[in-house]
């Protein structure tokens, strides 16, 4: 009994012996900041791990875009976009670590719930990517909080599961990556935090600590704004390297498109335009499209399956199609159908692209394709693809410029070119190369070279010239028209052996011409999904445009201009321009321009934040 008792004694000393014994852990960086760090690189190769699995389904279906060195820009790319999501992410527990280390804080009670904590929140993250995962395979983009509203209940889940059992592949990916996941930030764990808690001991330098963790912390903060050099953080459009949809959406963090889904939706139902009531709204576009012709006797009947070429023209409006100014647009105006009473919709080309080609107003001047969320419009590219047209837009603007190409492409845009120095030659051998119908969009910026008039019309010559050494020249239509500004914009059809030289004088906006070069080329087109009317049926009520600070509606004789100063007025519109506010003398009128204006925007925007809610 004696010995077994001493043999207790000195088991007891010797583990009282040992708890005394300090392990002294050496470092250049303290443990508690090389956890983040190590928290950081793990979650930069599992998000990129997610990207390959992506890229790997996606060639799969699509072996034509098995390109390595377009992988290896989105992977760059994306690189930009994980950083700025994991910095936010980590922002919180980076501070509490930095504290930690300056401290020297050596509890358990302190690391292991943040150590916790971390892993939980990267494994939603890592849910929320490999749900993106699926979502991408099916509907080519990334999730979004529409996307999410979706996910009404867990019936839902397993009656999707039941249709696309593959659903469960992505499953497993998922799980494979989070057992992994959780074994490496194990690991982590203890080759970092576990040393910091007795019996080790870190030994530090205060003053190298206090600097290390205010460096660490500024670059967190640096990743969280995404850049260095422009004043605009990083936006969605800045993955955008290439002519592939593909790999400019691989470059996109899912988690930072739904947060930026999140943030403007919230700001959209936060501050919705309620300047006319629901329905008023309502009757007064009922009242405007109850008795729209979509073929009007006339309009011009082309053949079926005739080609479309716009060129749109930045800052031309119709008094600089003059022999002086732009002699080969006003001889070829001469040879075409003129439109003479055209509105813009905007300020900005952007503005004259989506209004356009969409047939819906922009909402006071904003850019309706630069958003997160992309709603599949009913407009002219649609119509065209659904009749087996190919669309094709071309762009001096960089990818990066806003987020437009993501948006053409959404809405049924097979490619869209975006080379600041390509040639006319180079437009019309891409044309050439289409073996269907196709429809052509260029947009001619006011960054080229050269007074915008003088740059313009060269192109217009040149292009024309080019056109007619094609076998689809004669079989084609050319559509020139301004695509902003803030005067009356040009609008010509020029196709010789089927159109007539002609005026119309007919009061029209931007978003007429869809509908318009629908019906002339499809005698079936039924105009049931747009704000526009055939410009040949002299429907349009008053023609809407929208400025950064002002909206305004106008016809041949009256212009009503809404300021968001609060400040209205109404000019006479006709030859005599003295700038006097008939705004009390006729103040009925003013009211009815004022209710039409507001009206047409908010349907605007109730239609579109419906159109986001399609899932195809």
């Amino acid at each position: 009994m004696d010995i077994n008792k001493n043999i207790k004694d000195i088991n007891s000393n010797i583990k009282g012996f040992n708890s005394n014994i300090t392990n002294i852990v050496k470092s250049k960086l303290p443990l508690q900041l090389q956890y983040i760090l190590g928290v950081y690189f793990l979650g930069l190769f599992f998000m990129m791990l997610y990207r390959f699995a992506n890229f790997a389904i996606h060639c799969f279906v699509s072996f034509s875009d098995i390109n390595p060195v377009l992988l290896i820009r989105s992977l760059l790319a994306g690189i930009r976009f994980d950083t700025i999501v994991m910095c936010w992410m980590l922002a919180v527990f980076l501070v509490l670590m930095a504290l930690g280390a300056v401290f020297n804080i050596n509890k358990k009670w302190y690391y292991r719930p943040i150590h916790l904590i971390v892993c939980i929140v990267f494994v939603f993250a890592y849910f929320i990517i490999a749900f993106d995962l699926a979502y991408f395979t099916y509907f080519r983009s990334h999730i979004n909080i529409i996307a999410l509203s979706w996910i009404q209940s867990p019936s839902y889940i397993g009656s999707l599961v039941l249709r696309h059992p593959s659903l469960l592949l992505y499953f497993a990916v998922f799980m494979f990556s989070l057992a992994w996941y959780i074994w490496l930030m194990y690991c982590l764990y203890n080759a970092t935090l576990f040393k910091v808690i007795p019996p080790y001991k870190q030994e530090r330098n205060l003053g190298k600590t206090i600097i290390l963790s205010v460096v660490i912390i500024g670059l967190c903060g640096l990743g969280m704004y995404g850049r260095i050099t422009e004043k605009k953080p990083l936006s969605i459009s800045s993955a955008y390297f290439s002519d592939s949809d593909f790999f400019n959406q691989l470059a996109v963090s899912p988690l930072f498109n739904l947060e930026k889904s999140i943030e403007e939706e919230s700001f959209s139902t936060s501050a919705p335009l309620t300047v006319v009531d629901g329905l008023t709204t309502r009757k007064t576009v009922e009242e405007e499209f109850i008795l729209k012709h979509d073929r009007p006797a006339l309009c011009p009947t082309l053949p079926g399956m005739t080609n479309i070429v716009m060129i749109m023209l930045e800052d031309i409006t119709l008094s600089d199609v003059t022999a002086r100014k732009m002699p080969n647009l006003a001889s070829l105006s001469s040879k075409s159908l003129s439109f003479t009473n055209v509105y813009p919709d905007g300020e900005y080309d952007y503005n004259g692209v989506f209004a356009t080609l969409f047939a819906y107003p922009n909402i006071l001047s904003a850019n309706s394709m630069n958003s997160t969320i992309i709603p599949l419009m009913n407009g002219i590219s649609s119509t065209l693809a659904d009749n087996n047209y190919n669309n094709l837009f071309f762009t001096t603007y960089s990818q990066k410029n806003n987020n437009a190409i993501r948006f053409l492409y959404r809405n049924k845009f097979d490619r869209v070119i975006a080379k600041k120095d390509i040639t006319v030659k180079e437009e019309t051998e891409e044309i050439s190369k289409q073996t269907n119908n196709f429809f052509a969009c260029i947009l001619i910026s006011k960054d080229t070279a050269g007074k915008v008039q003088k740059t313009a019309d060269n192109y217009i010559k040149q292009f024309i010239n080019y056109a007619k050494q094609t076998p689809w020249y004669a079989s084609t239509l050319f559509v020139i028209t301004g695509c902003n500004g803030k005067d009356k914009i040009p609008l010509i059809f020029y196709m010789p052996k089927q159109i007539k030289p002609s005026k119309n004088d007919n009061l029209a906006s931007q978003t007429d011409i869809a509908p318009t070069l629908l019906a002339m080329i499809d005698g079936n087109y039924k105009n049931n999904n747009t704000l526009g009317h055939n410009i040949f049926a002299n429907n349009r009520s008053f023609a809407v445009s929208s400025y950064p600070h002002s909206a305004i509606a106008q016809d041949s004789v009256w212009k009503y201009v809404w300021r968001d100063s609060g400040q209205e007025s109404l000019y006479y519109n006709g030859s005599d321009k003295g700038g006097i506010n008939y705004i009390k003398v006729y103040s009925e009128q003013a009211e009815k321009m004022k209710t039409y204006l507001f009206s047409m925007l908010q349907f605007t925007q109730y239609s579109v934040s419906q159109m986001k809610m399609q899932r195809k």
